[in-house]
């Protein structure tokens, strides 16, 4: 079967490749003229990043600077925190001196006096620190002294207001009391059973004896032994062992001579002594 033919003797299949193909190579011709203008060349490109990243850090920076700056209580200065600040180790060692002696800085001239450095150098880092306020004067009003009381007419309630004593231990400071006939001086709170020894303390600046009973005083070198046995302190074989004592060694000259009798406790001998006369 015959193809059909144009006027010019050319079949119309092959005129209409041959237009198709032209149009492609004109669509290619007019495509490489154009994509310049899209596309733009690779040293364009590298400068509007380097543009763009200027701008980026430029931003960051000011977002920096404008940050709060974290200040330092020089009180506080590390050695770290004073080498990122610029201080010179002399510096550092100054300030520390003076902290470890109980120095305190609340004002910048007190800080530039300590650390010696420049006003210069402390216009750099002053918005860097920070002082705190000065502690307030506030004085104490005194104690109110509680006046002092005698002990040989001293109550039970006035024997417990000093702090320890309750009402167990002043009935038994009272009945000791009763049993020495009086208290000759305060240092025989010691004496008082159960009575902790820091209580006492607190006990004789709170009370005194102001006049000391009248009791019979025998002659430590002339008194038999049933008459020193009544006497507090002594028992019937301490009385027995001073007697033996005398008779030995003859008369005592002084009264720390009853250290060398057998039996006679050393931390009682200034009390016994308050009953006894040479």
């Amino acid at each position: 079967m015959r193809q059909p033919r144009s006027h010019s003797g050319y079949p119309l299949r092959l005129r209409s490749g041959i237009f198709i193909f032209c149009c492609l190579l004109w669509g290619l011709e007019w495509g490489r003229r154009q994509l310049p203008q899209w596309v733009p060349p690779p040293g364009v490109q590298v400068a509007l990043d380097s543009l763009r990243q200027n701008l980026l850090d430029s931003l960051k920076q000011q977002q920096v600077s404008r940050s709060p700056v974290r200040r330092v209580n020089p009180n506080y200065l590390s050695d770290y925190q004073g080498y990122r600040l610029g201080l010179s180790p002399g510096a550092m060692d100054r300030l520390q001196a003076y902290r470890r002696g109980g120095g305190r800085i609340y004002t910048s001239a007190t800080f530039r006096q300590v650390t010696g450095i420049s006003d210069s150098a402390y216009a750099l880092l002053q918005e860097q620190l920070y002082y705190p306020y000065p502690p307030r004067n506030r004085a104490r009003p005194p104690k109110k002294r509680l006046p002092v009381l005698e002990l040989n007419t001293a109550t039970e309630v006035q024997l417990m207001e000093v702090r320890g004593i309750g009402p167990v231990l002043a009935r038994r400071i009272l009945k000791f009391r009763e049993a020495l006939g009086g208290f000759m001086d305060a240092s025989q709170l010691y004496d008082v059973y159960g009575l902790d020894p820091q209580v006492a303390a607190r006990a004789i600046k709170r009370f005194r004896v102001g006049k000391p009973p009248e009791v019979h005083k025998p002659s430590l070198n002339t008194a038999p032994v049933a008459e020193l046995a009544r006497l507090p302190y002594l028992s019937w074989e301490m009385a027995r062992e001073i007697v033996r004592y005398r008779e030995r060694h003859g008369p005592f000259l002084k009264l720390s001579q009853l250290q060398e009798v057998p039996g006679i406790p050393a931390d009682k001998i200034e009390r016994i002594g308050l009953y006894l006369a040479l």
